[in-house]
């Protein structure tokens, strides 16, 4: 049985593509992989250095003949949703904006909602995307806009330093480097976010930290 070691900006959906598999979905749910579902809480956040079975029986099995001609219907990639909360560096989210995501040769245009939360289908295989939101009208202030260069699939896992840091940054607090050590920039970061979430301030990476952190991220 083939095993696939997880790379940085690595995910199920991209490594199910990889080995010829249609449903990321099954790969994940495949008993083979109950150690890796155990160890992780998300098919799309997994840690570089992760262990992938791919197993045998990745498609059903036809009988035919030779001489004779059949018809096949592959299933299609299961997309893969992209959920990303908008806020300002106040925390505000931001309620109604357009925005335009281009992923690949895709463009895809909406408004966030009333949480400010952007929920779409994306390419499975995606790694790259850009995504600008505009703070008045895209018609009438096209200037008035925020743009963003994304690396999807590259968020680590919470349960790793790596990923804490990842969250703290991407939620606005101080960490220039994702180093993977709980540094002092790190300690201070947690420190002023543990202040802001009112629970207790230690710097440290706890239960209760990790948990608020997961609640206000998302994933």
């Amino acid at each position: 049985m083939p095993e696939h070691e997880v790379q940085q900006g690595e995910c199920l959906a991209t490594i199910a593509r990889q080995h010829g598999v249609t449903d990321w979905q099954w790969l994940w749910d495949h008993p083979d992989n109950a150690a890796l579902r155990e160890q992780r809480q998300s098919p799309h956040v997994l840690q570089p250095g992760d262990r992938v079975q791919i197993p045998d029986d990745i498609g059903p099995a036809f009988d035919g003949r030779t001489g004779e001609r059949g018809s096949f219907r592959l299933p299609s990639q299961r997309p893969v949703r992209l959920q990303l909360n908008l806020r300002d560096g106040f925390g505000s989210p931001f309620v109604e904006k357009e925005y335009r995501l281009e992923v690949g040769d895709e463009t895809i245009e909406g408004v966030t909602d009333n949480d400010g939360l952007l929920a779409c289908e994306i390419p499975h295989d995606a790694t790259t995307a850009t995504l600008t939101l505009w703070l008045g009208s895209a018609a009438q202030s096209p200037e008035r806009k925020l743009t963003w260069e994304l690396n999807l699939g590259h968020l680590d896992p919470i349960e790793e330093i790596s990923g804490i840091q990842g969250r703290l940054r991407n939620l606005g607090y101080p960490i220039d480097e994702i180093t993977g050590d709980l540094d002092e920039p790190t300690q201070r970061a947690l420190e002023t976010f543990q202040a802001a979430e009112e629970i207790p301030v230690t710097g440290e990476i706890d239960e209760a930290t990790r948990n608020k952190l997961l609640e206000k991220y998302g994933v």
